[in-house]
């Protein structure tokens, strides 16, 4: 014998078809007696409040209806393969605690990003003027420029809410370039990417989980006297990089702090360049010797003032082209001013005075130069005069490191 319900908590009728439930229920509040119900997947969606039973009735039967027919059109539009392919989102999605139906919400979002978003062009674009109106230095606009450039050739045509992490990774991981070099692109697409989260652009950041290189644990790089002198004959024959090659070579001074250098804070009467506060990196001022081969390499091209570094790219595609024709490759970290330290330690064997002029500490100097080259290397590379590189074949072989212009010329009527 079936159980008695209480008395008012029973409704007096229910209909449900499939995920639908329409009931009429007691209502005690004249002059309603009945209150019509509908719930789907247990919320109510509509309800309404009746005088008679009849009534209720009569409009319950009109909701069953329309229901049935709603749904029979739906149901009739569903195939057996996608009966399916719902099973098997179910499936795939279970493990995570999501349903089919978090997947359309979530991808519904999505294509609304992609309609307020950008492409990556534009976004680059932005980015740049962002950085330019908050007053950056030349030689971060320029290095941000090219970069991006480098990164738009691939990207630029892409919608940025469309670039997804796996890509960023096979993109930095396929880059030639030593690990340092990939870190530097990777840090500048992500502050990219950063600021299209802050436009709304992009839901997330794809660099935040993306392939970051790793720099391994090898000894210093420097280049051997033979690839020092090479160099310099490829830079004598760009004449603007010149005297920031052998500024950094012979004075170990550091790359961002050479672009910053003008040729007013070369001293050749003192025989020392002086190296600001608001350009040094530590923010306090040094002075670099004058050696003899770097004032010998800076004397043909002196002025009396104006920027020692070519503005734009060009400073930057002539010195990959002065390295390329040197035949140094991969290019050491920091080469000019590694190099600079462990032959000027080997030579002169002071390694305070060194750390003043460099800007650094003696125990840095010492954990990471000292013996890194021989006595007879640093003899060598001191007496890399342009007197003796461009002239004397046993400092420079002819197969590594061509003489200037003039003699390559000479050398060709002769033979």
């Amino acid at each position: 014998m079936p159980r008695k319900l209480k008395q008012g908590r029973n409704p007096i009728s229910r209909a449900r078809m499939g995920g639908v439930t329409i009931s009429i229920q007691r209502f005690t509040r004249p002059p309603y007696v009945c209150r019509l119900v509908m719930r789907e997947n247990g919320e109510i969606t509509q309800q309404q409040y009746l005088k008679t039973k009849d009534e209720a009735e009569t409009l319950k039967a009109a909701w069953v209806a329309k229901t049935t027919s709603t749904g029979a059109k739906a149901a009739s539009s569903i195939t057996n393969a996608d009966e399916r392919n719902l099973m098997g989102w179910r499936e795939k999605l279970a493990p995570y605690g999501k349903t089919p139906a978090d997947a359309v919400a979530y991808y519904l979002a999505y294509l609304e990003r992609c309609k307020t978003s950008i492409s990556v062009l534009a976004l680059c674009d932005k980015f740049q003027a962002l950085k330019t109106s908050e007053s950056k230095s030349r030689r971060y606009l320029d290095d941000l420029h090219y970069r991006l450039g480098i990164f738009c050739a691939d990207f630029g045509t892409r919608t940025a809410a469309d670039v997804t992490t796996d890509e960023i990774s096979k993109w930095l991981a396929g880059m030639k370039g030593a690990p340092q070099t990939k870190k530097n692109y990777r840090t500048i697409i992500r502050s990219v990417f950063n600021y299209a989260v802050s436009l709304k652009a992009c839901a997330e950041n794809p660099v935040d989980g993306a392939f970051k290189p790793t720099k391994a644990d090898t000894e210093v790089g420097i280049l051997k006297v033979k690839q020092a002198a090479a160099l310099l004959c490829a830079a004598h024959d760009r004449p603007e990089i010149l005297p920031a090659i052998v500024i950094g070579l012979f004075g170990g001074v550091r790359d961002a702090e050479v672009h910053r250098l003008d040729w007013s804070e070369i001293d050749f009467e003192s025989g020392f360049i002086t190296i600001k506060p608001s350009k040094a990196k530590k923010k306090s001022r040094r002075l670099v010797e004058l050696r003899p081969a770097l004032r010998e390499w800076l004397e043909p091209h002196r002025q009396i003032s104006g920027p020692i570094w070519p503005a734009g790219e060009r400073g930057r595609i002539l010195t990959e082209a002065a390295r390329e024709a040197a035949g140094v490759t991969p290019w050491p970290h920091n080469a000019l001013r590694h190099s600079f330290a462990s032959y000027a330690l080997a030579k002169w064997q002071n390694a305070p005075a060194l750390a003043l002029e460099m800007g650094n500490s003696a125990p840095v100097i010492m954990e990471h130069y000292r013996e890194l080259v021989l006595p007879k290397d640093a003899e060598a590379f001191w007496n890399l005069t342009p007197s003796k590189v461009l002239r004397v074949d046993h400092i420079v072989p002819p197969e590594t490191a061509p003489s200037n212009s003039s003699e390559r010329r000479k050398n060709a009527k002769a033979a």
